[in-house]
């Protein structure tokens, strides 16, 4: 039997049997051509190898074909390979195949030791998808890496990745930052737990150093304004002194500029007071 009878049969099997629309018969149809097209006049489609549908799948995405064309493609050739399997489809007057085969095929499995780092393991599934994630001749794009059909326990990072994707940590930041990110946020909490506290304490320190820095002040000059006994010139000489260092070192914020203001005219209440 020829491609050219084996593809009809097929194209008119998933018409029949399947219901697919026209336009996705026609599509296979094209994509069925074209690897007949890439095989030569010389070779049929059933002595197609792995590497002459590779072949086909790389000039694809070499064309920029959309992967919804490739994933088409793959699975147009896949079905067409498997219903060569079907009994007597081949050659109907010998038989060919005498039954209908079924393929069988074990699950490759990615092990890795108990003491390997969580942060690894994501790296690990991330190459797999790379190499296996567009699918193949049997396999549709997307099916595998999967935490399906494992003979051995799924490692909790593993996990985590097949649930969620990857950490958005390891998306933003390099590897070596992102895991170190990522084995701080377990102290996040009782950091959180210490935090809290200060924080509610942080604005009273805040207001009493500020307040502090202007009230030292009223302490020499009620000291000042209580020396009766010591000379005019001298007490207004201090005075100068303290006006001097309260203009060059004190230095508060905005909202407590008013109590500045009120230390400076005590100053000069004071001054009034020894200067009568």
């Amino acid at each position: 039997m020829g491609d050219r009878e084996m593809m009809a049969l097929y194209l008119d099997y998933l018409a029949v049997e399947k219901g697919l629309s026209p336009n996705t018969i026609t599509a296979y149809r094209s994509d069925l051509n074209r690897l007949q097209r890439s095989l030569g006049p010389k070779r049929k489609l059933e002595r197609a190898t792995k590497e002459d549908l590779l072949k086909v799948l790389n000039d694809m995405r070499v064309e920029g074909r959309a992967p919804r064309s490739v994933a088409r493609w793959t699975v147009a050739v896949k079905g067409f390979f498997a219903y060569m399997l079907a009994e007597g489809v081949l050659d109907f007057e010998r038989n060919l195949p005498a039954r209908e085969i079924d393929l069988v095929a074990p699950t490759a499995i990615l092990l890795a030791r108990e003491d390997l780092h969580p942060a690894v393991v994501p790296l690990f599934i991330q190459a797999a998808e790379e190499a296996f994630g567009n699918g193949d001749l049997l396999t549709e794009p997307g099916r595998f890496p999967s935490s399906g059909n494992l003979d051995a326990p799924l490692a909790p990072a593993a996990k985590e990745y097949f649930k969620n994707g990857s950490s958005f940590l390891y998306r933003v930041f390099p590897f070596a930052i992102a895991a170190t990110l990522d084995r701080l946020k377990i102290m996040l909490l009782p950091v959180l737990t210490l935090l809290l506290p200060l924080v509610r304490v942080a604005p009273p320190l805040m207001r009493w150093r500020t307040r502090r820095k202007i009230f030292r002040w009223y302490r020499h000059l009620e000291r000042i304004e209580r020396e009766s006994e010591t000379d005019r010139t001298a007490r207004l000489a201090q005075l100068d002194e303290i006006e001097r260092e309260i203009v060059e070192t004190v230095d508060v914020p905005a909202s407590y500029m008013e109590e500045l203001h009120q230390l400076r005219l005590h100053l000069e209440r004071v001054r009034a007071r020894i200067d009568r």
